[in-house]
C-alpha cells in the first residue's frame, strides 16, 4: 500500500472512529477536539474514560475492516487530571498507562506544561552541536556552509 493510500485509509478509519466531535476535549467554547493525527500516529482525545474506550474500540474495528492492526506495544495511554482510573482495553489486552510519552518529537507529560519538553529539546540540540565541534573549528569549511549545517542539524532538533 502506498503512503498516500495509507493516509487516506487512516483518515477514513479515524473519521469513522471518533464521530462528529461530540466526545472529545473542550477546544473552543462551541467545539471539541477529538484527535490529533499525523501519518500513522494517532492521538485520541477524550474527557471521559467511557468515550476514550468507545473511540478506541471503534478505531480497532474500522482498522480491522480495512485490513490494518493497532500495534498494542506502541499504544500508550496518558491521563491528565483523571478522576476515573480503569484501564482501556483493545481485544482483551490492557493499554499501558504512562506518565509521559513522545508524540511527533514532543514530550507529553501527565503534569502538562512544556518546560520539561523545552529542556529536553535544548539538551538534544546542545548534544548535536557538541558532536559537530570539528566542523565548527575547521578552517577549511566556509562560514556559510557552517551556518547551513547549524540550521539543518542543530536547529531542526
Amino acid at each position: 500500500m502506498s503512503g498516500f493510500m495509507f493516509l487516506l485509509v487512516m483518515d477514513w478509519i479515524l473519521r469513522s472512529s471518533v464521530g462528529k466531535g461530540e466526545n472529545g476535549i473542550r477546544w473552543k467554547f462551541t467545539s471539541k477536539l477529538d484527535d490529533l493525527d499525523f501519518a500513522d500516529d494517532i492521538a485520541l482525545l477524550s474527557s471521559t474514560k467511557h468515550h476514550i474506550q468507545e473511540k478506541t474500540a471503534k478505531l480497532d474495528g474500522e482498522a480491522r475492516r480495512a485490513g490494518l492492526k493497532i500495534n498494542l506495544e506502541k499504544t500508550k495511554m496518558l491521563r491528565i487530571n483523571a478522576k476515573q482510573h480503569g484501564n482501556i482495553v483493545i481485544n482483551g489486552k490492557e493499554i499501558e498507562d504512562v506518565s509521559e510519552f513522545t508524540y511527533l518529537g514532543a514530550k507529553v507529560f501527565r503534569e502538562g506544561g512544556g518546560m520539561k519538553d523545552l529542556r529536553n529539546r535544548l539538551s538534544e540540540a546542545r548534544s548535536v552541536y557538541t558532536r559537530l565541534k570539528r566542523i565548527w573549528d575547521s578552517k577549511k569549511i566556509m562560514r556559510r556552509t557552517k551556518i547551513e549545517i547549524y540550521k539543518s542539524l542543530v536547529l531542526s532538533v
